[in-house]
C-alpha cells in the first residue's frame, strides 16, 4: 500500500527505537475501507494519529484511540480507521522499552494506554500541535524522534495504579535546534536532540509503494 513511509532511528536514541515509520492515507473512502490486522508482536509500540482516531479491538481499553501506547501483543487485533489515515508509528527495542514508558510494561500488555497517562497530557498535547503542523513524513518523524528522546531523561510518573515514580535513565545532552521564538517549544522542554544536518543524514531509508 502507498502511502507507508519508514525511517532510521536517530543514533541519540537508536538503542530504544527499533524502527519509526508515518502512515499517509489521506483519502476518507479509502481508509475507512481498510480493516489492518496487527499480528503478535514483542515489541511495545507508541501510536501518533494525526488525523481520525482508529477503532482498536485491543482486550483491555478497546475502542476509539489518538495517542496510545501499547506493550506485547499476544494475539492478534484488528485495528479500523473511522477516516482518513494519518499516523506517526514507533516500535521499541523490547530489552530497552522501559526507560521510556516506565518499569511495569506487564501492565501494558494487549492494552491500549493513552499517552497522556505515560508521559503528561501538556506535553502531549504540545506534541500533537507540533505533528499538525508538521508538512511532511520527515518533519513528523523529527518532531516524535525529539520528543522521545527527551523523554527518555525525564523523570516521570509512570503507568502504576499507585503513580509510583521510576528513575529513568540519566539525561543525555541535547543539542538545542528548536525555534527560539516559539514560546511552545519552551515551555514543553521539547528539544531536538540533533542538528538539521544530522537529520538530513538519516532521513527515510525507504517508502514502500504498491506496483501498480
Amino acid at each position: 500500500m502507498s502511502g507507508f513511509t519508514f525511517f532510521n532511528a536517530h543514533s541519540a536514541i537508536a538503542d530504544v527505537i527499533d524502527s519509526i515509520w508515518d502512515v499517509d492515507v489521506p483519502d476518507e473512502g479509502l481508509a475507512r475501507s481498510l480493516a489492518i490486522k496487527v499480528l503478535p508482536s514483542v515489541a511495545p509500540t507508541l501510536c501518533l494519529h494525526y488525523r481520525a482516531a482508529m477503532d482498536s479491538g485491543q482486550r483491555l481499553n478497546p475502542g476509539l484511540c489518538r495517542q496510545r501506547g501499547t506493550g506485547v501483543q499476544t494475539r492478534a487485533v484488528t485495528v479500523q480507521p473511522t477516516g482518513p489515515i494519518g499516523a506517526v508509528n514507533v516500535h521499541l527495542r523490547p530489552q530497552a522499552a522501559s526507560r521510556l514508558m516506565g518499569g511495569c510494561m506487564e501492565e501494558f500488555t494487549d492494552a491500549n494506554i493513552a499517552l497522556s497517562d505515560i508521559f503528561g497530557g501538556l506535553e502531549v498535547s504540545l506534541l500533537e500541535e507540533r505533528i499538525a503542523e508538521a508538512e511532511t513524513a520527515a518533519e513528523r518523524v523529527h518532531c516524535v524522534q525529539s520528543f522521545l528522546h527527551e523523554q527518555i531523561g525525564e523523570n516521570r510518573v509512570r503507568c502504576d495504579s499507585r503513580s509510583r515514580r521510576i528513575p529513568a535513565a540519566p539525561r543525555a545532552k541535547p543539542f538545542d535546534s528548536a525555534p527560539r521564538g516559539d514560546s511552545r517549544y519552551k515551555r514543553a522542554a521539547v528539544r531536538a536532540p540533533f542538528s538539521s544536518e544530522s537529520w538530513n543524514k538519516s532521513k527515510a531509508i525507504c517508502t514502500y509503494r504498491a506496483p501498480e
